[in-house]
């Protein structure tokens, strides 16, 4: 295949006003679009790409999983993955099935819609430079409280190309750990249906899984405080904490975070 030395984005979406969405974007920050309107041209692009000295092997694909024609999973299994190009899939409903697959052929990362503009750009910048530390952190929230969840992705999500991944019990959480990982950052619930945050990271622990965990909870009695300072990179904070509680934790288990605003988390 032949190389470019302009970054060129292999895009691959069905959705004609997304798809010239994400080609402005990336065309806007003097990326070259490649954009196909289905699998099957995206598979005819890669198989022109694998016999064709002329035709420009891309920087990065960025692929919608479900299209038309084919999925972008069945056309990448087929045609593999060439060494040091990124894949970045996304969708809007990637089940644990789909992120296997796409674990299996090294997909990098699958990128979840409606996607945050902030996030594909550091994505993408970070991908095509090669430059481990420009890539977007990855933090994993998981409450049962709605309000709460939210609260807390818009107090980590403000920071420039953060792309934060919620679960709603134990259940999820384990399994984004096992399946979707690795995080840079998990913050959970003591107490949710189905596995508390803290049993959760400790199974997690045990499978080698070293993720920093910040552990929230109204009900911290001693046996819970004993079990957490037992364990490395993991802290508690106690109900009710505000804003800049909340980030001076997550500054001491992982970097600094501005702290902008001091408004308070909800009780529950």
């Amino acid at each position: 295949m032949a190389q470019d030395p302009q970054p060129r984005v292999l895009l691959a979406e069905d959705d004609d006003d997304l798809r010239e969405l994400i080609q402005q974007f990336l065309e806007e920050r003097a990326y070259r679009v490649i954009p196909v309107e289905d699998g099957l041209e995206l598979g005819d692009y890669l198989s022109l790409a694998h016999e064709n000295n002329r035709v420009p092997i891309p920087s990065l694909i960025l692929a919608d999983v479900n299209m038309p024609g084919r999925t972008s999973l069945e056309v990448l299994e087929q045609f593999g993955r060439d060494e040091g190009v990124p894949i970045v899939l996304i969708s809007a409903f990637a089940d644990d099935e789909t992120r296997r697959r796409a674990a299996k052929i090294g997909v990098t990362m699958v990128l979840d819609k409606p996607i945050d503009p902030r996030v594909l750009g550091s994505v993408v910048e970070a991908l095509i430079s090669g430059n481990p530390a420009k890539k977007p952190r990855r933090l994993l929230i998981a409450d049962d409280d709605e309000q709460m969840r939210a609260w807390l992705a818009l107090a980590l999500g403000s920071a420039e190309g953060q792309q934060v991944q919620e679960a709603v019990d134990g259940l999820q959480l384990s399994s984004a750990l096992k399946l979707e990982g690795p995080f840079d950052l998990v913050v959970a619930d003591l107490r949710m249906p189905g596995a508390n945050g803290l049993e959760v990271i400790t199974a997690a622990r045990a499978a080698g899984i070293v993720t920093p965990a910040l552990i929230i909870t109204g009900f911290a009695d001693e046996a819970t405080l004993a079990e957490a300072r037992a364990l490395p990179a993991v802290e508690l904070l106690d109900k009710p904490f505000d804003r800049t509680q909340f980030l001076e934790a997550i500054e001491r288990l992982l970097q600094p975070t501005r702290v902008e605003e001091h408004d308070p988390a909800p009780a529950g």
